[in-house]
C-alpha cells in the first residue's frame, strides 16, 4: 500500500493556534475540519514506567502537523487489520516506533471554533497487541466535519497506549520489582485525564466526554469502569467487552512471562539482570520472530482496574465485581456486528479448517458433556454431513454469539436502569470487497463505516448505513439528556423479545437504519437461542463461554 505525506485541504490549514496550557499550536486541515496530530499526553522514565500526565507552561510552541511515533508493535499491523476490513487505504508517513515517545494523541476540531463542545474519544482495538491512532481508517475529521454540517460541532480525539510486552507483560517477578500491571490500561486512563485537563482549552468542554471501544478498545472501556475517578460520561462498545476479554490470573501470567522469556533467551539471568534486558533490548525482539504468548498478552487480574473477573453470573455482584463507573457514566450504547467472530476466523481458526468439526465436537464433549454438546449441535445445525467449511462457518457464529452478543445485551439487560441509560445496536452491513468475508458483517467493519474513510470505496448504497452510523455517534456525542439521544432505550422493564434495538443495513435490502423489535430475528438477524442453550446447559452462559474459548 503507497504511503506519503499527509495531502494538502482544500481549506488552508488553522493559523498558529495559541492554548493557555500547551502553548503556541500549529495544525493541518483535512476534509473540512482542523487537525492537531502528535501530542504527547504523558512521559514514560522507561518502556515498563507508570505514565505521567504531560505538564506545560504555556509558553512552548509544539508542532501538531503530522503524526507522532507509534508505540511498539508489529511492522505488519495496519496491513493485517486492512486485511481484515478487505480494503487498504493509503497510508501517511509515521513516524518510527518508539518504547517511550509513543503516547501521543490526536485532536480534530471543527472551523468554527466554538466553545464549550462534546468530545468523542476513539480507543482502538487489536486485541491489545495490534493498534495505532494514526491507522487511516481511525480518522474522525470526516465525522467532525459532519457534525459541523449538522449543527451538532464535537471534537474528535484518539491516541496510542502501549501494547504487547511493554503495556501487558506482567509477572511476580515484575510485581516484586516494583513494575507495575495494566500499563496499557494506565495509559489510557492518563489519557482521558489529559483531556478533561486540557480539552477546554481546544473549546471542548471536560464534563461532556463520550468514550468509543471498538474490540479490545471496547473492553478497555469496560475496564475503565472499575475506576473510583469518573473518566468519561457517556460510552459506546463496538465488538468488545470485558466478559469476551477476560483478565488472566497470576498463574497464567506467570506462565506466559516464563515462555516470553525463554524466547528472548534471558532464562539463565538472575531477576535483576533479566529485568534490565527487558528494559533495554531493542523494542524490535518484542515484535519479531514473536512466540505466540507475545500476542496473547492482555488484562491481568488484580489492581484498581482490574480487580475482578467479570463472569455472566458475577455482573451484579459488586463484591466479586465492583463496577463505580455503573453510577458516574450516565449512557452506554453497545454495538455488535452480525459476525464478529469472523476475527477468529482470520487471525487463527481459517488455517485450521481440516477436522476442525470432529475437533469441536469432541472439545465440547470433554468441556459440557454430551447432551450439552447435541443441543450445541442441534441449534446451529452441525450434523454429520456438514462440511469443514460449512462448520468452520458455523462455529464462528456460535463464537458470535457466545463471546459477542451474548455479552452485550446481558450487560445491556442488567446494567440498564434509571441511573444508567442502556442502548443497543445491531450492524448488518455486509461486507462489499472482495474476500473471505464479502457479503457478512464481519469484525471492524463497524468502524471502517463510522468514521468515513471509506466513502469512495463501497457502492452509494453503502454509504446510507454509514451516514446513519455516523449520524448515531454524533447524536450520542451531542446529547444532553436522554431525550437527545436518538434511540431507543433497551427498557429491562420489558420482555426480551419486545425490547427495541436499532439496526442498521443491510442496504442491499433497503435498510440504512431502523428500531425493531429484539424477537424478531428477520429484523435483527440475531437469534435468542443462546440464552436457551445457556440455561439448558450445566453452569450456564459461563460453562458454554469458557468451553468455546477453551476450543480456541
Amino acid at each position: 500500500m503507497a504511503t506519503g505525506p499527509i495531502l494538502a485541504d482544500p481549506i488552508p490549514p488553522p493559523p498558529p493556534f495559541y492554548h493557555p496550557a500547551l502553548g503556541t499550536i500549529r495544525g493541518i486541515s483535512k476534509n473540512g475540519a482542523y487537525q492537531y496530530l502528535g501530542i504527547k499526553y504523558a512521559t514514560l522514565e522507561n518502556r515498563f514506567a507508570v505514565p505521567r500526565i504531560m505538564e506545560y507552561d504555556g509558553n512552548g510552541e509544539i508542532n501538531a502537523t503530522m503524526h507522532g511515533a507509534p508505540v511498539v508493535s508489529p511492522e505488519f499491523s495496519y496491513d493485517m487489520e486492512a486485511a481484515f476490513i478487505h480494503q487498504a487505504l493509503r497510508k501517511d508517513e509515521v513516524p518510527p516506533i518508539s518504547d517511550c515517545e509513543g503516547l501521543n494523541l490526536n485532536l480534530t476540531i471543527p472551523t468554527s471554533g466554538s466553545k464549550d463542545l462534546p468530545v468523542v474519544v476513539y480507543i482502538h482495538g487489536g486485541g491489545f497487541a495490534f493498534g495505532s491512532s494514526w491507522y487511516p481508517h481511525y480518522d474522525q475529521s470526516k465525522v467532525i466535519s459532519l457534525a459541523e454540517e449538522m449543527n451538532q460541532s464535537i471534537i474528535g480525539v484518539n491516541f496510542n497506549y502501549r501494547l504487547g510486552i511493554p503495556g501487558f507483560l506482567t509477572s511476580k517477578e515484575f510485581e516484586s520489582a516494583g513494575i507495575t500491571a495494566n500499563r496499557g490500561l494506565q495509559d489510557i486512563r492518563v489519557a482521558l485525564q489529559w483531556v478533561q485537563r486540557y480539552i477546554s482549552g481546544f473549546g471542548g468542554d471536560p464534563d461532556r466526554i463520550t468514550v468509543v471501544g471498538q474490540s479490545a478498545g471496547g473492553a478497555a472501556i469496560n475496564y475503565l469502569l472499575h475506576s473510583d475517578e469518573p473518566l468519561f460520561n457517556q460510552a459506546m462498545l463496538l465488538g468488545g467487552t470485558f466478559l469476551m476479554m477476560r483478565p488472566d490470573p497470576q498463574e497464567i501470567t506467570n506462565k506466559q512471562y516464563q515462555a516470553i522469556v525463554n524466547h528472548l533467551d534471558l532464562q539463565n539471568l538472575e531477576p535483576a539482570e533479566r529485568i534490565n534486558a527487558l528494559l533495554t533490548m531493542p523494542y524490535d525482539r518484542f515484535v519479531t520472530d514473536m512466540a505466540p504468548e507475545m500476542m496473547s498478552l492482555t488484562v491481568s487480574l488484580g489492581g484498581p482496574l482490574a480487580p475482578g473477573r467479570a463472569t455472566f453470573a458475577n455482573l451484579t455482584d459488586d463484591d466479586e465485581l465492583p463496577l463505580p463507573g455503573r453510577r458516574w457514566c450516565k449512557r452506554v450504547f453497545t454495538l455488535d456486528s452480525q459476525f464478529d467472530g469472523s476475527i477468529i476466523g482470520q487471525s487463527s481458526l481459517n488455517e485450521l479448517e481440516s477436522g476442525i468439526k470432529e475437533r469441536f465436537c469432541t472439545a465440547m464433549a470433554q468441556s459440557l458433556g454430551e447432551e450439552a454438546t447435541v443441543k450445541i449441535l442441534e441449534q446451529y445445525e452441525l450434523a454429520s454431513e456438514t462440511s469443514d467449511s460449512e462448520a468452520l462457518l458455523k462455529i464462528l457464529q456460535i463464537v458470535t454469539d457466545i463471546a459477542f452478543f451474548a455479552p452485550s445485551f446481558r450487560m445491556a439487560e442488567l446494567f440498564g436502569s434509571d441511573e444508567q441509560k442502556w442502548y443497543m445496536g445491531f450492524f448488518n452491513e455486509r461486507n462489499p470487497w472482495d474476500g473471505i468475508y464479502q457479503g457478512r458483517a464481519n469484525h471492524l467493519l463497524d468502524v471502517s463505516f463510522m468514521w468515513g474513510n471509506y466513502n469512495q470505496s463501497y457502492p452509494a448504497r453503502c454509504w446510507t448505513v454509514a451516514r446513519a452510523l455516523a449520524e448515531t455517534l454524533i447524536n450520542f456525542t451531542s446529547a444532553k439528556d436522554d431525550s437527545e439521544v436518538r434511540l431507543p432505550r433497551l427498557d429491562p422493564a420489558v420482555g426480551a423479545e419486545k425490547r427495541m434495538v436499532t439496526i442498521y443495513g443491510p442496504s442491499d435490502e433497503g435498510i440504512d437504519s431502523n428500531s425493531v423489535e429484539l424477537g424478531d430475528p428477520k429484523a435483527t438477524q440475531r437469534s435468542l437461542g443462546i440464552f436457551k442453550l445457556g440455561d439448558q446447559t450445566p453452569g450456564g452462559l459461563d460453562a458454554l463461554l469458557d468451553a468455546i474459548m477453551a476450543f480456541l
